[in-house]
C-alpha cells in the first residue's frame, strides 16, 4: 500500500511540497498506534493486531495522499490506456539499479550486527547494536534534510548546469555544518546516552558511537551529490560501486577481525573505510564529471566542510 502511495507522493515531489509528505508519514504514525491500542482495548492483546493497524492506517493516508495530490495538480490522473511501456521500462531499470544500491549499504552497514554475532557472540553483538543505532539514527536525519533532489531535477530539465554546480557545492557545505553539529552533540553525550535504557552499559558502547559518528562527519557533505546522479538518471556505476565496497567492506571486517585485535573496531573501522572510499573518492569524482566541476575544487569543498 505503501508503494502504490508514492505514486500520488510524486505530486509533493515534483512541487517541492515536502511538509505534506512529513504530515502523511506523521499521520500513518498516529493511526497505527491509535489503532493498535483501539484493538489491543477492544479485542485482546494480540500480535497480529499490530499488522492490521498499520494495514488500516496506510490504506487511510493513502487515500489522503491521492485527495491531497489531485488538489495540489488537478491534472493528476491515473489512466491505464496512457502506460507507456518505453517508459515503464526506464522507469523499472533506474529503479532496479538504486535497489541494488540500497543492497550494496546493506553489505557496507547494516550486516555488521551479523558479522558481530557471529564473530564475538551475542554479548558483544548487543553492545555494537546500541551503539550503530546512532549511526543510523544521525543518517536519517541528515538525510531528511537534505531535501535538493527535486532542485536538481529542475535544473537538469532546465540545463542550468551552473546551477547545478552551485548547489552542489552549496547543499554540501549546508550538510556539512549540520553533521557537524549533530555529531558534536552526540560525541559530547556518547558516554551518557546508552546509560538512558542501561543504567549498567557497557563502557565500549560510548567510544563506538563516537567512532560511528567521526564517519558520518567525515561523509555527510557528500550526501546531497546523490542528488546529482538520481536527477541524471546516472545511477548504474555508483549502484555497482556501492556493492563492491559492501562487498570489500563485510570481507574486511572479517580479515581485520580475525588477523588483529582490534575487536569490534574491525568492523567500524573496515564499514568507515569503505564507505569513506567510496564517497570521497568515486562519488565526488563521478559528481565533478556529470556537472563539469573540476574535482579538486569538489573534494576540497566536501574536505573543507
Amino acid at each position: 500500500v505503501i508503494i502504490l502511495t508514492s505514486a500520488a507522493e510524486s505530486a509533493f515531489y515534483c512541487l517541492n511540497r515536502f511538509d505534506y509528505r512529513a504530515a502523511i508519514q506523521v499521520g500513518r504514525t498516529f493511526f497505527t498506534i491509535l489503532a493498535v491500542w483501539g484493538l489491543f482495548h477492544l479485542v485482546g492483546a494480540r500480535l497480529e493486531w499490530i499488522g492490521v493497524g498499520s494495514l488500516a492506517a496506510s490504506i487511510c493516508m493513502a487515500i489522503v495522499a491521492f485527495v491531497v495530490s489531485q488538489r495540489l495538480i488537478p491534472a493528476y490522473r491515473i489512466d491505464i490506456r496512457r502506460f507507456n511501456f518505453e517508459w515503464f521500462k526506464e522507469m523499472f531499470s533506474t529503479n532496479t539499479w538504486i535497489v541494488i544500491d540500497q543492497l550494496g549499504t546493506i553489505l557496507m552497514m547494516n550486516i555488521n550486527i551479523l558479522l558481530a554475532n557471529r564473530l564475538f557472540g551475542p554479548g558483544a553483538t548487543a553492545q555494537f547494536a546500541l551503539a550503530s543505532m546512532w549511526e543510523g539514527v544521525a543518517k536519517s536525519v541528515l538525510s531528511s534534510l537534505t531535501v535538493f533532489n527535486p532542485t536538481f531535477v529542475t535544473l537538469y530539465a532546465a540545463k542550468d548546469f551552473k546551477g547545478m554546480r552551485d548547489l552542489a557545492l552549496y547543499s554540501s557545505r549546508f550538510v556539512g555544518a549540520l553533521a557537524g553539529l549533530a555529531t558534536g552533540i552526540l560525541m559530547g553525550h556518547a558516554e551518557a546516552i546508552p546509560r538512558v535504557w542501561l543504567r549498567d552499559a557497557p563502557g565500549l558502547v560510548g567510544p563506538l558511537i563516537a567512532g560511528f559518528c567521526i564517519s558520518v562527519l567525515i561523509n555527510a557533505p557528500v550526501f546531497p551529490l546523490f542528488g546529482v546522479m538520481h536527477a541524471t538518471n546516472k545511477v548504474k556505476l555508483p549502484s555497482l560501486v556501492t556493492i563492491f565496497s559492501g562487498v570489500v567492506s563485510a570481507f574486511g571486517g572479517i580479515l581485520l577481525a580475525k588477523f588483529t585485535r582490534l575487536g569490534l573496531w574491525s568492523l567500524v573501522v573496515s564499514s568507515g573505510i569503505a564507505f569513506t572510499l567510496r564517497n570521497l573518492v568515486f562519488t565526488v569524482y563521478y559528481v565533478a564529471k556529470l556537472t563539469d566541476t573540476t574535482r579538486v575544487g569538489l573534494l576540497k569543498n566536501v574536505l573543507i566542510t
